[in-house]
């Protein structure tokens, strides 16, 4: 749409007034949301202009959602948004910042969301869209953004819809052989899922805004870093702010029907479940330790044996076994005793746990 109106511009007015004039064209294309409230209220909207005349153009593109659930209101968001858009390309397309928090004025955030943001052209040469991308996140006008391998800004709803999604979360800070050894082995089994099988799967990488915010501030050249590491690996990356993982899931569930997987360091399950353990008690502790298996690498080495010495007694008042490394998995070969193997039978009425 830019495309076109901006030629049929140059065409009817380059001749007459290229000379002193700076031309611009705004273009959106938005869907409402139905009466039955099928579908949710979002578009595009961009702007291609010109600093001086006779430059070569510059464009602005960004994908809005809107909450009301009025369409009239949904309306009046979309102009006020517009008008705030166009006046900060103009005014504010030196200070990304001031652009960014600019959109939301007399709007707030309850109202729109700015998911993605991309700015092209000479005027912006200097400009990373990444970080574009991340005001986003850090000033609320999106919880969500995402960067495919080359380090191209991509909008959720187009590398989302309709596909299972496993997830690794992490600091990455940097990426190790463990993380992608991880990933990989999870996405082995997910594609062996009835759910999944011949279905289109995205795997991300996520990093939260708390990571990024671990050392009290946010370093740009950092989060760069980051997401240039796991891009160059092939990985798509996820920016959000969801901490919690019922939260992330629930954000892919606007996208998709279809299976969603997150892959978990034991360590990362372990302090889940003694964070739950303080509100749901001690059988939550049981219920989420006994869910824990070893990823075992095929070999052709005998088990070890099925009888282990007696373990000290426990100073605990329920009986629990003490647990042993089980010596052959990808994760004890690298770090002992990051995984265990508990000696207790299943039929056992004690919960198992390291202890």
């Amino acid at each position: 749409m830019l495309e076109h109106e901006y030629r049929l511009l140059e065409e009817r007015l380059a001749e007459s007034r290229g000379d002193r004039t700076a031309f611009f064209v705004f273009a959106d294309t938005v869907t409402t949301q139905t009466s039955r409230g099928g579908s949710d209220a979002h578009g595009w909207l961009g702007i291609r202009f010109q600093v001086h005349p006779r430059e070569q153009p510059n464009d602005i593109l960004l994908h809005v959602r809107m909450w009301d659930k009025d369409r009239v209101q949904q309306q009046e968001a979309l102009g006020i948004i517009g008008v705030n858009f166009v006046y900060g390309a103009f005014y504010y397309r030196m200070s990304p910042d001031r652009f960014i928090r600019s959109l939301a004025d007399s709007l707030g955030v309850d109202r729109i969301e700015v998911d993605m943001l991309k700015f092209t052209g000479p005027a912006f040469a200097q400009v990373d869209n990444r970080l574009l991308s991340l005001l986003l996140v850090k000033t609320g006008l999106t919880n969500a953004v995402m960067f495919g391998p080359d380090g191209d800004v991509l909008q959720p709803s187009e590398v989302l819809h309709r596909k299972a999604i496993l997830v690794e979360r992490g600091s990455f800070r940097p990426v190790t052989r463990v993380n992608v050894d991880m990933l990989g082995c999870a996405t082995t089994q997910f594609l062996q899922e009835p759910a999944v099988k011949g279905k289109p799967v995205m795997v991300l990488m996520e990093i939260t805004m708390n990571n990024l915010l671990a050392a009290g501030r946010l370093d740009a050249e950092d989060f760069l870093a980051r997401v240039d590491l796991l891009g160059a690996i092939g990985y798509t990356v996820l920016i959000s702010n969801y901490p919690e993982f019922y939260r992330l899931t629930s954000y892919f569930r606007r996208y998709t029907k279809e299976m969603i997987g997150v892959a978990l360091g034991i360590n990362t399950r372990a302090s889940r479940a003694a964070s739950s353990s303080r509100s749901a008690g001690s059988s939550a502790i049981r219920s989420s330790f006994t869910s824990i298996r070893c990823a075992r690498r095929p070999t052709t080495a005998t088990s070890p044996p099925a009888t282990t010495p007696s373990p000290p007694p426990c100073p605990r008042p329920t009986p629990l076994s003490r647990p042993t490394p089980c010596g052959s998995c990808r994760i004890c070969s690298i770090s002992t005793p990051t995984c265990w193997k508990t000696t207790t039978s299943r039929t056992s009425p004690a919960a198992t746990r390291p202890v």
